[in-house]
């Protein structure tokens, strides 16, 4: 595998163990896995060998993966509803209420506690909007290029990518308010004075941020390139 010209979507959507090696080199592979490998590595002035070397050291880890590119494209739509979404809905509202919580009591001695409740309380507003134009607007014509016998959409949208973009510049939004939080949490770090309430809260937004990740990737590297490829078939037939 050339990995250095492949983009970082594409490698993760090959293997999802690969994630993790991204992750320990503070590569996005979610929000911005649309660049090649070997742009990122000149722009963040990583050491090649070594990210290559823990690239395939990761591949032969004997480790349960999901292979969701070997899913299909309906059974995508429904385990991003169905789990990521719903899982959100029910989640969010409990943590968003646990770091307002966590903020009144520490705020004072940990000063970033007061921001990272605001920042989530804004994330958890703008994704309830945006799972919910996912849910009503774009994953029915998803659906619909997924059956049996595709169709092309019946929406006020020429084409699905229109609806498509402005999902990723959603997630987009999404990662950089995380990595705002992370740095702001020193990457989760609990501090010795925590107590139970504020580690629970900080295992609970790593948890958050890593789900939203795997959530994003399975969107803007599987199922919207796939959607766009079956559209365009479509079309050219």
């Amino acid at each position: 595998m050339n990995y250095l010209e492949m983009t970082i979507g594409e490698i993760v959507a090959d293997n999802f163990n690969y994630s993790t090696v991204f992750s320990q080199f503070n590569i996005d592979f979610c929000c911005r896995g649309h660049r090649r490998l070997q742009v990122v590595i000149q722009e963040k002035n990583i050491d090649e060998k070594a990210l290559i070397q823990a690239l395939k050291q990761s591949v032969e880890i004997q480790e349960q993966c999901i292979n969701f590119k070997e899913w299909p494209l309906a059974l995508l739509v429904d385990y991003v509803t169905k789990y990521h979404h719903a899982k959100i809905r029910e989640q969010g509202p409990k943590l968003l209420k646990l770091c307002h919580k966590v903020a009144s009591v520490h705020g004072e001695m940990h000063p970033e506690l007061i921001q990272v409740a605001s920042l989530f309380e804004n994330s958890l507003q703008d994704l309830f909007s945006h799972l919910m134009k996912e849910d009503n607007i774009l994953f029915p014509e998803v659906y619909q290029l997924a059956g049996e016998t595709p169709t092309l959409n019946n929406s006020c949208f020429p084409t699905i990518e229109m609806p498509i973009n402005v999902m990723m510049q959603e997630h987009d939004t999404e990662g950089e308010r995380f990595r705002e939080i992370a740095a702001l949490t020193d990457q989760y770090h609990v501090p010795d004075d925590a107590c139970q309430s504020y580690r629970l809260m900080m295992h609970q937004l790593k948890q958050f941020e890593k789900e939203l990740h795997e959530h994003i990737h399975v969107e803007n590297n599987i199922i919207f390139p796939e959607a766009i490829r079956r559209e365009r078939a479509l079309r050219a037939q």
